[in-house]
């Protein structure tokens, strides 16, 4: 099925099966992945966003009627991005996650 350039793959509900409703993979035309649940052809409940391409990582979140609630994203090595108390590459300590885990001292 061809939506805009995406794609889909699920569960679907309706006298023609055509909304999309239940579980499923909803592949977009730029290749990232959303895989979960989805309403009425709407993200809702729990989730996974694949990113593609230079991006990369993922978001893991919940939905309601297509709106993101809460979530998280996670960069491809591991790396959980937080709003508040982020310390990586910030201030006098410029190293990044992967430093941070193999322990690698910064520079002084």
């Amino acid at each position: 099925m061809d939506l805009f350039g995406d794609s889909y793959k699920g569960q679907r509900k309706g006298e023609h099966s055509q909304r999309l409703d239940g579980n499923g993979r909803y592949i977009f035309k730029n290749g990232d992945v959303f895989i979960g649940s989805l309403v009425d052809g709407q993200f809702h409940g729990k989730g996974v966003i694949l990113f593609s391409g230079s991006v990369g990582g993922r978001f893991e979140g919940e939905w309601k009627n297509g709106i993101a609630l809460r979530g998280e994203y996670v960069f491809e090595d591991g790396l959980v991005f937080k709003d508040k108390d982020w310390s990586y590459a910030i201030g006098p300590d410029r190293r990044l996650f992967s430093e941070h885990q193999t322990g690698l001292q910064g520079a002084k």
